[in-house]
């Protein structure tokens, strides 16, 4: 990489919205490193000033975390005016778990309990627009991804339906062309599952688990996944990025 373009991706900014910090951005940390963006990392106290200056982002991450999207927590009500003007103003979005609920009302959509918790190693099979899609489209037709929610929500009306599972009719939409929401886990590392199932704020959710898993499960092929969705929702933002300068 020339010093030239060095400093013109370091000018370049994505946010990141980390709900709570043991869920942490996992494998999307290599991709980030390879891409020489400029991370704006934000804890829930300080997401507020990100609206200020939105329209300057090249995209927007918003990860998982325990809390319901439908909470009155001033954060996620700042996270929701956010996803709002970046979806009219056709900036990028990442929403994983969580982040994928907030997109999915921030769109107009309904987030509510699902019939049953899912949490674990599940299968994730690709409708036939994923195969199109710039971000899914090397991803196999059906794919193990780790899962851990109890919420669903109802796909926006002007969205694409990527990904289901036997649980979950939503597991992976776009709205537009950079906008994707991911109901599973792609960001997840053993580690990270692991440490999940010790926190204090998943005690409730542990009880619903229907086997004990092992968090290395898969876990090659999850790291490999995880660089194809990270790496090409990436490419995105930066040829969007391109297009607006």
């Amino acid at each position: 990489m020339n010093a030239l373009i060095s400093y013109m991706l370091n000018s370049v900014e994505i946010s990141i919205f980390q709900q709570i910090p043991f869920e942490n951005i996992g494998w999307l940390q290599k991709s980030l490193d390879k891409s020489g963006l400029r991370i704006n990392l934000q804890s829930p106290k300080q997401q507020v000033s990100t609206i200020k200056n939105i329209s300057q982002q090249a995209g927007i991450i918003l990860m998982g975390g325990p809390m319901s999207a439908n909470d009155n927590l001033p954060f996620l009500h700042a996270q929701l005016d956010v996803l709002v003007l970046a979806l009219r103003l056709e900036i990028p979005i990442l929403g994983i778990c969580l982040g994928a609920q907030l997109l999915a009302k921030a769109a107009g959509s309904s987030v509510y309990r699902n019939y049953s918790s899912e949490i674990g190693f599940f299968d994730t099979t690709l409708t036939q627009a994923a195969f199109q899609d710039p971000v899914l489209a090397k991803l196999n037709n059906c794919e193990q991804f780790f899962h851990w929610h109890s919420d669903t929500f109802d796909l926006p009306s002007e969205a694409t339906r990527l990904a289901f599972s036997k649980r979950t009719q939503n597991q992976a939409f776009r709205i537009g062309k950079t906008a994707y929401g991911l109901q599973f886990h792609p960001e997840v590392t053993p580690a990270m599952i692991s440490d999940w199932g010790l926190q204090k704020d998943n005690c409730s959710d542990v009880a619903d688990i229907d086997l004990p898993f092992d968090p290395h499960t898969n876990a090659g092929r999850l790291e490999e996944v995880a660089a194809l969705i990270f790496d090409s929702w990436i490419k995105l933002a930066l040829n969007k990025q391109t297009q607006c300068e």
